[in-house]
């Protein structure tokens, strides 16, 4: 497939300017995606709670339940960050071949100025770190799954 030849400098910039806003719509959908997580892990334990059941003191299946959907859900956390990843990788690689024809290659000097990401001394990638919050907010969940299965066997 052949590119098209982007001469006017004016219409390449308007590609780029919104390239760059795709970008940040991605990270912005995924920092909801977060939130939305975080809500429904946390309601998972804490509806029963308000309704009066204590999972941990009535060991069901309702506790094998939440202690299930709850690994599920971490899962599912991580591959929707693992996904959006990759969606804004692709868009950067897109923005940097953009910026070769800009007089200046903004968002190529601040990667070659961040390692890449191959330095974690030099830059710590927000995915990484972020990637850790489903798998702390999850194990306890995995822990009650465990947990409740060998109580009812």
């Amino acid at each position: 497939m052949n590119e098209p030849n982007v001469n006017n400098i004016e219409i390449l910039f308007e590609q780029y300017k919104m390239f760059v806003e795709t970008a940040e719509q991605v990270t912005n959908r995924r920092q909801k995606l977060n939130q939305y997580y975080i809500t429904a892990l946390t309601s998972l334990i804490g509806i029963p709670y308000a309704l009066g059941i204590d999972i941990f003191k009535e060991i069901s299946f309702l506790t094998i339940f939440i202690g299930f959907i709850g690994c599920l859900m971490s899962v599912l956390w991580i591959v929707n960050l693992i996904s959006a990843k990759q969606l804004n990788k692709a868009k950067f690689e897109i923005i940097q071949e953009i910026e070769i024809r800009l007089p200046y290659k903004l968002y190529t000097k601040e990667w070659k100025l961040l390692a890449e990401g191959r330095d974690s001394k030099v830059y710590l990638e927000a995915t990484k770190v972020e990637l850790l919050v489903p798998i702390v907010l999850g194990l306890p969940y995995l822990g009650l799954f465990i947990y409740a299965l060998n109580q009812l066997t």
